[in-house]
């Protein structure tokens, strides 16, 4: 098993329940032909992912990382533009009010010792 999905079971995180690598680098193996420091988060913002991956495919440029820190969902890409820079601060701020793990927007709070944004249902689960 990789190191980072131990870390995932460590914070009770679900393996089915995660967006991954995987998921897009057969589809889209321009996105991801940079060598990338980590690529994961919550099956509740695969939403979100998969609008970065398409941008990135239009706009033809890498996804390095894509993650979960402090909550809310981070990207970073080999290209920044102004537009680019507003079309990320806006997906990350989005992340802030969908469930990482169902993609619920009822209830969300991003709180815990190890912060995570959650729905009520999610939280109590």
């Amino acid at each position: 098993m990789v190191i980072f999905e131990k870390l995932l079971i460590r914070r009770k995180i679900k393996l089915d329940k995660y967006v991954r690598l995987s998921d897009y680098k057969d589809k889209y193996p321009d996105v991801f032909k940079q060598r990338m420091a980590s690529f994961g988060c919550g099956e509740g913002w695969r939403g979100l992912v998969d609008r970065l991956v398409q941008k990135a495919f239009d706009e033809n440029f890498c996804i390095l990382q894509v993650k979960e820190k402090f909550g809310l969902l981070r990207i970073y890409v080999t290209l920044y533009t102004e537009e680019l820079s507003a079309f990320i601060q806006d997906l990350e701020n989005e992340s802030s009010k969908i469930c990482e793990e169902c993609g619920s927007t009822d209830g969300v709070t991003t709180m815990g010792d190890w912060l995570k944004t959650y729905c009520k249902k999610c939280r109590n689960s």
